[in-house]
């Protein structure tokens, strides 16, 4: 009989690495054990630590993007080990986690985190430059001590520098499927869907993170980068959002639907 037909369910299977301590053994997480073999490499200053194909220009490439991106926000370097696995097996095997029914690692993700107090970055992408669950880990860090961040804002900033997610559609793709759903769609308003928050999708891109991304690249390209953390500091709701929106770029929410339809426009 299974353990399901018995009324229980196995949730996790986790291995420990027990090592020679005294007169007998210690547990602890498997990691460093379980990691000792990977090959090395540092690349302007993030080290490397990866097991087969390695594509230098890519870790180069977020590499000077991790420091200029510590330089506008205003905070000092930090030394960085990134762990570039080619599956989420292997991130999840790393940890000792041999099962888990959610598929998902004890932080709860599942493409690429911070661990370490910050000093580390995973990723089970086999990703080099996996800058989007780099940079929304790292405004969750060190830049929310007031707790004023507003979510939707920040994946748009990190879709808008690093691609959106796994699949990586850089803001011009992503201003390409947009049109495309507003001409199947031309009945759709993009207030409204922004603010169905993850109820409204786009070829499974949350609408509202997409938005965002617009959003950035126009205040960034109109004002700069400061106005842009002015953006994401709009309160954990959103209270502000809309208010500094029509203070930066004279858009209030009766304009948005017709604006955001600009920003997408082809102009080719």
């Amino acid at each position: 009989m299974s353990p399901h037909e018995q009324g229980n369910q196995i949730e996790k299977i986790i291995e420990f690495h027990a090592y020679p301590y005294a007169d007998g053994y210690r547990f602890r997480s498997p990691f460093e054990y379980r990691t000792r073999t990977l090959d090395m490499l540092e690349v302007d200053g993030v080290r490397y630590r990866f097991q087969s194909l390695f594509d230098r220009a890519r870790a180069g490439e977020f590499a000077r993007f991790k420091k200029d991106f510590e330089s506008r926000v205003g905070m000092p370097t930090t030394d960085l080990e990134y762990f570039c696995f080619e599956t989420l097996d292997e991130v999840l095997r790393a940890y000792g986690i041999v099962y888990d029914c959610t598929r998902c690692n004890w932080l709860k993700e599942d493409l690429g985190f911070m661990d370490n107090d910050g000093r580390v970055f995973l990723t089970g992408t086999g990703n080099e430059r996996f800058i989007f669950d780099y940079l929304v880990d790292y405004m969750s860090r060190y830049c929310d001590d007031d707790g004023d961040l507003y979510p939707p804002f920040v994946y748009g900033m990190a879709a808008y520098y690093g691609g959106y997610g796994l699949g990586g559609d850089d803001i011009e793709t992503l201003k390409s499927q947009f049109r495309d759903e507003l001409a199947a769609r031309p009945d759709m308003n993009f207030l409204e869907e922004f603010h169905k928050g993850r109820k409204s999708s786009i070829r499974r891109h949350f609408t509202y993170f997409v938005i965002s991304a617009f959003l950035c690249e126009e205040v960034l390209d109109r004002h700069g980068f400061d106005e842009v953390m002015k953006l994401t500091r709009s309160g954990r709701s959103g209270e502000q959002f809309f208010e500094t929106l029509e203070s930066m770029l004279g858009v209030g929410e009766d304009e948005f639907h017709e604006f955001i339809t600009q920003l997408i426009r082809d102009d080719d």
